[in-house]
């Protein structure tokens, strides 16, 4: 009886045995860790200064005193407002001179485009060669009548009756002295002289007379050849269709130099550019308005924008248009942010990167403002980390294998960046434990032991 009962306990023991070996046989030791969520940014704040959006300088392309300035710092202007008046005095005369010589080039084009026949052309010619002729004439007259002027040939004979009256008189008087003569022979003596004298100076004048006659003629015949010189030479180019040409652009020429002193004018009057505020105003009535200084500084009202410097590790996580909260130190509200830029280039000095977001006006924001940039996850959906050495590469893709309810599961995933000692990867879930030691011997659908379990 009691061999029976020792051999169905060693029986049982003996099956215990052989099916506890062949249980442990049949699972792979392993060694787990749990995956990272990628939420690495849930707390990346960035100081920066708030700065609208958009700013214009506003400078008068016109150099001219200020008559009036219309705003001050800190008006709400808008597009279009007059921010201030320029003395528009040279403008004006400029604007007459061009309008002058527009004038001109229009009638210099008309009779241009009008005196283009043979027989205008042959009129002009002969009233050229005649006024030509004038001017020879003209010239020789007067030089003969400077050369009788010269000589005194106009005046000879008046000077010679007048010489003989004056010695007359002389021979007249000396006879009255002596006696042979009466007081009435002098008084006529005298008579005679003083008709003399009379009709030199009368003759001095026609000579001179005579001299600014003859000048005359010649001035006039220089002046009348040089109009017919003119004629000719404008009658005889209009002969070749090729000056109509040069004469429209005489004409466009000329009304671009109008449109130039219109606009000067125009410009006097110096408008806001934009909507917004005015930050500065340099200038004051009196003063001189040049292109080289802004006059004023008009800064947008509607969009801000504040620049942040990050890191390396946070700029490789951003990308423009992504959202970003920003926080107001003065107020302590929370605005909503864009990124807008992000500078492919650290700053030299600090090594750090600078990012730039655009921002809603809605809190009356102003130029200067202290704020604080918070990034959220960027982390894409599904993407977590684990360790490097649990991703294998079979037949060209890369898996991994999870612990699930005891077995193995192989997982095909997506690899990422790395990150030091781990690998970004989507297929896998937050809560997922992968296998880490003993991964290469890993197969689908294996039991598993897990040895020990860390949490990355």
């Amino acid at each position: 009886m009691k061999k029976g009962i020792s051999i169905i306990l060693c029986a049982a023991m003996l099956l215990t045995f052989l099916t506890a070996c062949g249980s442990k046989d049949d699972r792979l030791s392993v060694t787990t860790a749990k995956v990272k969520s990628t939420d690495a940014l849930a707390s990346a704040d960035y100081n920066g200064v708030i700065h609208s959006a958009k700013s214009m300088a506003v400078i008068s392309t016109v150099s001219a005193k200020v008559v009036s300035v219309n705003v001050k710092m800190g008006q709400t202007v808008k597009a279009g407002d007059v921010l201030m008046q320029l003395d528009t005095s040279d403008a004006q005369l400029a604007l007459k001179q061009a309008q002058a010589g527009l004038d001109t080039a229009n009638a210099n084009a008309q009779k241009i485009g009008s005196a283009g026949s043979k027989q205008a052309a042959q009129q002009a010619s002969q009233a050229f060669s005649a006024a030509q002729n004038e001017v020879r004439d003209s010239a020789a007259n007067y030089n003969l009548v400077k050369k009788q002027y010269d000589q005194n040939q106009l005046t000879a004979p008046a000077q010679a009756a007048y010489d003989r009256a004056k010695s007359d008189y002389e021979k007249t008087k000396l006879m009255v002295s002596t006696g042979a003569a009466s007081q009435y022979d002098l008084k006529n003596a005298q008579n005679a002289l003083n008709s003399a004298g009379a009709q030199l100076e009368s003759a001095k004048a026609a000579a001179q007379n005579t001299l600014n006659a003859a000048d005359t003629r010649r001035k006039n015949a220089q002046n009348a050849f040089n109009t017919a010189q003119v004629n000719y030479n404008l009658t005889m180019q209009a002969i070749n269709p090729e000056n109509e040409a040069a004469a429209k652009a005489g004409v466009d020429s000329a009304s671009a130099a109008v449109q130039i002193a219109q606009k000067r004018i125009s410009d006097s009057t110096v408008k806001a550019p934009m909507d917004g505020t005015v930050g500065a105003v340099n200038v004051k009535e009196g003063d001189l308005a040049a292109p080289q200084a802004p006059a004023f500084q008009i800064v947008g009202n509607s969009v801000m924008e504040v620049a942040v410097n990050v890191t390396e590790s946070m700029v490789r996580k951003l990308s423009v248009g992504q959202k970003a909260s920003v926080f107001l130190a003065a107020t302590g509200a929370q605005v909503d942010g864009t990124v807008t830029e992000i500078t492919s280039m650290a700053s030299p000095q600090s090594g750090m990167f600078p990012v730039k977001l655009s921002i809603a006006n809605t809190q009356n924001l102003k130029d200067g403002m202290q704020a604080s940039v918070h990034f959220s996850d960027t982390g894409s959906a599904g993407t977590v980390l684990v360790p490097s050495r649990s991703v294998l590469n079979r037949d060209g893709k890369s898996i991994v294998f999870a612990a699930r309810s005891g077995k193995a599961a192989q997982v095909e995933v997506t690899v990422g960046e790395t990150q030091g000692a781990y690998v970004e990867v989507k297929g896998l879930g937050s809560g997922d434990e992968v296998i880490v030691q003993g991964v290469n011997k890993a197969k689908d659908g294996v039991n598993l032991h897990i040895v020990s379990n860390t949490n990355g």
